[in-house]
């Protein structure tokens, strides 16, 4: 018997997140393996990135990726 894909998933590390920055409003999407993790038991782990354009933190919940774009 061999085994067959009938759907391929992805690894939780190659989720996509969307943030913006608050202080520029500059928009980026990145990995959960290019941020830092921070886990806070109160409100939950979040990723932290650098904004590319003035260097101030880009905060979102880690439990949040950003969906799928919609298949054609």
């Amino acid at each position: 018997m061999a085994i067959k894909v009938t759907k391929r998933g992805s690894l939780p590390e190659h989720d996509l997140f969307a943030g913006t920055c608050h202080r520029c409003k500059t928009e980026v999407e990145f990995e959960r393996q290019d941020a830092r993790f921070t886990d806070d038991q109160r409100d939950g782990g979040y990723l932290t990135v650098p904004c590319p354009t003035c260097r101030d933190n880009i905060s979102v919940q880690a439990n949040r990726p950003k969906p799928p774009a919609p298949s054609r």
